[in-house]
């Protein structure tokens, strides 16, 4: 099902020389329009954050631009996209980790970032890129590859388990039952064995409630930057209410009040 991967050198050549055959192809199966160079090439700009946990389960932002002459028209059905992480310079599909799609547009790509062997690979610096491959041609396409780096949060296996859910609940909760079965977690990776750890009523079902009591506690700064957080929005709203009352009491003394 996979066309051999290419070096960059070699991507580069591989665009120009079934940049003109591709086009041909593609105004043979009916994609109007006229197509250009650039709709055989797709970038990747930005990573947001730069970094996750090793173990997984971190929801992460690509932007970039991956439209191609493939998104639209027959071409379409036969065209899908994948997101990698590698700790190789050269794409490597086959051997590279993937990550989950949760959303994708011309620009952005929502993703959850997969397990990998540790962060002591490459000392936790891997690279990320987008791969566009279509079956009916078939034709490879690859972005460029920028620096993501894995790190050791700490968090044991059964915590990484309990975030990952909770991070990603909605996406996971495919039947909208506001609890997530077995087959919904092992969706994302999360083992029987971690499942029947953080389901605590052993109903077979988990609740948000359920993984928030499998999550660490926080820390103390944890603990103090959210009452930090909680203090300022409560100083925010009282500077309002002061504000408001102080217009007010200028309204009823009267238009002859200086304010």
């Amino acid at each position: 099902m996979h066309s051999p991967v290419f070096s960059s050198s070699n991507l580069s050549k591989g665009r120009r020389s079934l940049r003109g055959l591709v086009l041909i192809l593609a105004g043979a199966v009916g994609v109007g329009g006229v197509a250009s160079a650039g709709d055989m090439i797709i970038t990747l700009d930005s990573i947001t954050p730069a970094s996750a946990s090793f173990l997984g389960g971190v929801s992460v932002v690509l932007r970039g631009d991956f439209s191609t002459v493939f998104n639209t028209g027959p071409l379409a059905v036969g065209t899908f996209t994948e997101v990698y992480f590698s700790p190789f310079t050269i794409p490597m599909p086959n051997t590279d980790w993937e990550a989950r799609i949760v959303s994708i547009s011309d620009t952005e790509i929502t993703a959850i970032t997969p397990r990998v062997p540790g962060p002591t690979t490459t000392n936790g610096t891997h690279r990320v890129y987008v791969r566009k491959f279509n079956t009916i041609l078939p034709v490879n396409l690859y972005t460029n590859q920028i620096d993501f780096r894995f790190t050791d949060t700490g968090e044991t296996e059964l915590e990484a388990a309990a975030r990952t859910l909770n991070d990603n609940f909605d996406f996971l909760d495919t039947d909208n039952d506001g609890a997530l079965s077995l087959n919904e977690a092992a969706d994302i990776g999360v083992t029987p064995d971690q499942f029947e750890a953080l389901d605590d009523n052993d109903d077979g079902q988990l609740t948000q409630e359920e993984l928030a009591n499998g999550l660490p506690e926080p820390t103390f700064l944890e603990r103090l930057l959210e009452l930090l957080g909680r203090l300022t929005n409560i100083a925010g709203i009282l500077a309002f209410v002061l504000s408001l009352l102080q217009k007010i009491l200028n309204l009823l003394r009267g238009p002859f009040v200086v304010s």
